[in-house]
């Protein structure tokens, strides 16, 4: 079988060589005649090209090739019988339809810009807390000044400085993501919200976990609402100073709780028994940078939660009760512009009245020693105590009695009379004493802390003492 070819070959001459370059046309029609079937006329490579195309290239490719060259028989005029071995049928020319423009749907397509270049990290200085961890933090202090207290509040609650050093680098990546996230809380307490933590691993002896701490902009104060505080007329000046957080100030969260407990304070000393202070809420506008404080504060009645201590306090120290709880309980409620009335609900608990003590002891110089006594806090109400003691030994016999009575005549003063006789049997003399004392005193406490305390008192003694082998 026949088939019609055309080629355009071209040459070049390289290095004594002659190249040949064929069209493409020329290899497409060489590949469909190698398809098909061959005939028993064969058909040689040198009947496509014959010698005069080598010697003179260019000028064959100018003449062309005939049909009758390329195969030696005539082009077939009919078309190409079917092909046996393709069991593919064959394409017909297919219309396809035009295709429609696409119709919008209404949104508009953006496209994100990006920065031509990104601006570079600034230059930070390394914090070493162990040889796994260390931060870095801007090298211009004016951008993280609370950089001291940072870091010694992070090295108490890292996890990786915490634990001693393995070498485990599993180990190390699991506590690194526990401490960034202790290191972004941190970074809010502060007021740092839009703070950025770099976190690296790098693997050595030992490993090393490193944290880039880029700060960004520390978030201020904005509005400062207090709820009713200001219902409470001439005193809001003061109450609200106590509240040491104004619009303006660095958001820190640990001052905003903190200084609820001072405002609840303050608010018991000016006279509000029944005021409520409830927890404080930050709502931050990232917008504008800064943070709004809103905490509900309702004041209550007038009276001065003080005294209703002073009363708990003075009630342990007389010593006879165990436990006491002071409630304030409204009786009458304010009206029109009066105050009410407020009770005081005191609950007790008793304490044991009476004591009873003693001891046993032995000393190569003195001795054998016992010594008890026994107790009654209130045995002349009110508040009049008896102590009984004495003492037993092969050197020292002691007995003696004390009153004792809180109190008297004036707050936290004490009258005290003591009388005991008692004899000495030392081997360098020998002493035979009565006596008798009192102290009147104002005392300072646990209970009542006084800046001044001072006491008067008498005492009569009467002794006899010598040594022990005069006569």
């Amino acid at each position: 079988m026949a088939r019609q070819a055309s080629a355009n070959i071209s040459s070049d001459r390289r290095d004594g060589m002659t190249v040949l370059r064929a069209g493409a046309s020329l290899l497409a029609t060489c590949g469909l005649w190698l398809a098909a079937p061959l005939t028993a006329q064969d058909i040689q490579l040198d009947e496509l090209i014959p010698d005069t195309a080598v010697a003179d290239p260019e000028g064959w490719a100018a003449q062309g090739a005939s049909p009758e060259a390329a195969t030696g028989a005539p082009a077939p005029e009919a078309p190409l019988a079917p092909l046996t071995e393709v069991t593919v049928a064959w394409p017909d020319r297919m219309e396809l339809p035009p295709l429609l423009p696409l119709e919008p749907d209404g949104e508009q397509v953006e496209f994100a810009s990006f920065p031509e270049a990104i601006a570079p990290l600034p230059a930070t200085s390394d914090e070493r807390l162990s040889p796994e961890l260390v931060l870095a933090f801007p090298e211009d202090a004016a951008q993280f000044p609370l950089r001291g207290e940072f870091v010694r509040r992070f090295a108490d609650l890292s996890t990786i400085a915490g634990l001693e050093d393995d070498g485990n680098i599993g180990r190390l990546a699991a506590q690194a993501r526990s401490d960034e996230a202790l290191l972004a809380r941190l970074l809010r307490i502060y007021g740092f919200f839009d703070a950025q933590l770099i976190r690296s691993v790098e693997p050595g002896e030992p490993p090393q976990v490193r944290f880039a701490v880029l700060p960004g902009v520390r978030y201020q104060v904005g509005a400062v609402e207090l709820g009713a505080l200001a219902q409470t007329g001439a005193d809001f000046p003061a109450l609200r100073a106590a509240y040491r957080v104004q619009p303006g100030d660095p958001v820190s969260l640990d001052a905003i709780s903190n200084e609820r407990f001072a405002l609840d304070q303050a608010l018991g000393e000016s006279g509000y028994p029944f005021a409520s202070v409830a927890e404080p809420d930050l709502l931050v506008d990232h917008a504008r940078q800064q943070g709004d404080v809103t905490m509900a504060v309702a004041p209550g009645e007038t009276y001065q939660r003080s005294l209703a201590l002073d009363l708990r306090r003075a009630v342990l120290a007389t010593g006879l009760v165990g436990s006491v709880t002071v409630t304030p309980v409204a009786v009458a409620e304010p009206q029109g512009g009066q105050p009410g009335t407020v009770d005081m609900a005191v609950d007790l608990s008793p304490a044991p009245l009476r004591t009873l003590a003693g001891s046993v002891g032995f000393g190569t110089e003195e001795g054998l020693r016992l010594e008890g006594s026994w107790e009654h806090r209130n045995l002349f109400p009110p508040e009049g105590a008896l102590r009984l003691r004495g003492i037993l030994g092969t050197q020292e016999q002691l007995a003696g009695v004390t009153f004792r009575r809180n109190n008297f005549r004036g707050r936290d003063r004490i009258l005290t009379l003591d009388a005991y006789a008692s004899t000495l049997d030392y081997d360098a003399y020998d002493a035979r004493t009565v006596a008798l004392t009192g102290t009147y005193e104002k005392i300072s406490t646990l209970l009542f802390q006084k800046r001044h305390s001072w006491a008067i008192g008498f005492e009569t003694l009467l002794t006899a003492e010598r040594e022990a082998d005069a006569a």
